[in-house]
């Protein structure tokens, strides 16, 4: 928690109780007098420090290691990193909303072959960060407001080696686009989840220039068939 703008951390001041100081974040003035570091990071309204793109600038970090009017061992600087990180969100995963679970989890982990990592009845997390929430329960969180099933601004994108094989798994589903060729060389499939949810798997890039590779095609005539750079072919060819 941000407990001031240049990275002290009040609760540990030890001048804290003795001058009745409130903390930086909780007065206009520090009690000992102007402070260009706290009018500098508030006129940006910034919560601290860490988050300006100047961080950390040479007034900062003369501050931080002045040893006559601070700790002078620079860990200001690294506590307004903390402070910027602990604020920073982590991607974590993606969820779709489910309408029957048991159907969805068949689908996930049968037709993708994806592996549960936890579940808990209404809320379901896979291997590769995706998230299955049950319907109602999602409804409930969003405050009622309705949900769209069956769009198109979106999909979970997968690849495969093999995509014959692949393709013997799809006799139950419901095909957005059935197995074609992009322009670039690589087989894809679109089809749709149980509940409309878009999903696309397409071959695996390495699958697709080898292919090219051992038709006869040379390095920069594969180059130019998948519309890439060299340096991709000779990457995914296994050439580097």
């Amino acid at each position: 928690m941000t407990e001031s703008r240049c990275g002290l951390v009040c609760s540990q001041c030890t001048w804290k109780e003795s001058t009745g100081c409130p903390g930086c974040l909780q007065q206009e003035h520090p009690f000992w007098g102007t402070c260009p570091i706290k009018i500098c990071c508030e006129g940006k309204q910034l919560p601290h420090c860490g988050g300006c793109p100047e961080f950390p600038c040479q007034p900062l970090h003369d501050y931080a290691y002045d040893k006559e009017h601070g700790e002078g061992d620079g860990g200001r600087l690294e506590q307004c990193r903390r402070w910027q990180q602990e604020a920073t969100p982590v991607y974590r995963s993606v969820l779709m909303a489910v309408t029957d679970m048991d159907r969805a989890k068949a689908f996930y982990t049968g037709v993708l072959g994806l592996k549960i990592v936890e579940d808990i009845g209404a809320n379901v997390t896979l291997e590769g960060g995706v998230t299955l929430q049950q319907m109602d329960v999602w409804k409930m969180l969003l405050d009622g407001r309705p949900v769209t099933p069956r769009h198109h601004a979106s999909e979970l994108y997968f690849e495969v080696q093999d995509m014959d094989g692949f393709a013997a798994r799809l006799a139950e589903v419901e095909f957005c686009q059935p197995i074609h060729e992009a322009p670039w060389g690589q087989r894809l499939v679109r089809l749709y989840d149980p509940d409309g949810n878009l999903i696309e798997v397409g071959e695996d890039m390495a699958v697709v220039t080898r292919r090219f590779l051992e038709s006869g095609l040379t390095p920069e005539q594969t180059a130019a068939r998948m519309g890439v750079p060299l340096e991709y072919v000779q990457y995914y060819g296994g050439l580097t």
